[in-house]
This record gives C-alpha cells, structure tokens and sequence, in this order.
C-alpha cells in the first residue's frame, strides 16, 4: 500500500462507519448494496485493487452525490489512498466540488502521498517542474475580476482568454475576466493536464496578500474542441471549479 501513513483496524472500521453515513445522507442509494459491493475493495492493500475498485464504485448507478462519497473517500483513514486519490481526480475532471478553503486544501492534502493515482504522467512532469514561484491565471465569467470564484486556474494565459469568452446562451453575452497571479509553489494542491489545459489546483487562501491583477478578456469564442465536451464546456459553467 503506497502510503505514509500506517492503517490500523480501528481506522478501516471508523472508514466503513463512515462510508455508511454517506447511506444515512442520501448520497448512495440507502437501499442499495453499494457499501457490501465495495468497501473491502475501497479498503484493500493492494492499489491497485483499489484503486480499479474507486473507478467502479464512483460511477455506479446507485452513487446519488459523487462529490459527497469522493470527500468521504479522501477523508477516511482506512480507505487505500490509491482509492481516494481515483476518485477524487474522477469528480474533480468530470464536476468539481466547492468546500470552504481549508477543508477543500484539506481534501488533496489527503492523497499527496499518491500523485501517480491524482494526476496523469504529464500532471506529474509540470507539478514536480514548478518554480518556487509560479505565474497562474484564471479566466471567469459570471463573476466580477475582482475577486477569483474557483480553484481551477491554469499555467497558461490562452487557456485562461479561452474560460473568459462570451456564452450568450447561458447568460453572459459579453467577455468575462482574465485573473493573473504569482503563487508560491505550495500553493499548488495538483496539476491536471489531460484536457490540453495546463489546469492546476490553488489553495486559494495563499492568494491572500498576493497581488492580483484582473482585465477583461480578449477571446470572442470557446474553442470548438471543448465546446461538446463534458470535460471542457460543462467544467467552465460550474461554480465548482
């Protein structure tokens, strides 16, 4: 098990009580057999077992709230970390989630010990790349440039013109905000790099005192390649990410 951490039994059975309150708060379905299905996997030493369990169990018909059983996952002792890690980069790529800033930093504090099971090898190359200092940006729309609303930001000023481009159809006819930054480098929680985004995930709280500059966006329209697609079009309207 490729963690820093030893797992006790008290820890896996404080994990599966855990894993039961998600029954109690509707999250799965409280009539299914979701937990008899896939805690011992969720739970296993082996990684891999593990972590090819986390792809089966947070897509399953009967999960109600995937970003709830996600954080339960991240947050439960017992459960392998290959485990949480899959299933945290599953929600976040697919939905996002929002937390308040310490929980949030909380939650990808939790698999840092597994970068390989957060990111993909490319992720992996740029996060372990970062200067001591690091230029971020963030294109936003439905909110002022004032302040950022999403943890997602990206190492790439085209990628954040991109996010900043008008949606007539949702609302917001004209361009948004580009937000620019420096951040230390532990700002950075992870880096996502599977959808040609050069993404990377900010512990916002070390914005604080760091200067932030906004201005309107240049771009007139969201690329076409990310337009249908769930990873790209449905990511930049969520308020999650």
């Amino acid at each position: 098990m490729s963690i820093d951490m030893i797992v006790t039994p008290t820890d896996k059975a404080n994990s599966l009580e855990a894993l039961n309150f998600l029954l109690e708060n509707e999250a799965i379905v409280p009539d299914g057999d979701w937990i008899d299905r896939f805690a011992h996997r969720l739970m296993h030493e082996d990684s891999e077992i593990a972590g090819e369990a986390a792809v089966e169990a947070i897509q399953d018909d009967e999960v109600m709230l995937t970003a709830q059983v996600a954080i339960m996952m991240c947050l439960s002792k017992g459960v392998n970390r290959a485990a949480a890690a899959t299933a945290l980069k599953i929600v976040w790529l697919y939905q996002g989630f929002g937390l308040p800033t310490a929980e949030f930093k909380m939650v990808f504090d939790s698999v840092a010990s597994v970068p390989m099971y957060l990111m993909d090898s490319q992720g992996q190359e740029a996060f372990a790349a970062l200067d001591n200092e690091v230029a971020v940006f963030r294109g936003q729309l439905f909110d002022s440039g004032k302040v950022p609303d999403g943890a997602s930001w990206t190492l790439s000023e085209e990628v954040a013109q991109w996010y900043s481009a008008p949606a007539p159809a949702y609302g917001s006819p004209e361009r948004g905000w580009v937000l620019t930054a420096t951040v230390p480098k532990s700002a950075i929680l992870a880096a996502f790099f599977e959808r040609g985004e050069q993404e990377v995930v900010l512990d916002l709280a070390q914005l604080n005192h760091r200067r932030l500059v906004a201005k309107r966006g240049t771009c007139d329209k969201f690329p076409e390649h990310l337009a249908g697609s769930n990873l790209g079009f449905l990511g930049r309207l969520s308020n999650f990410r």
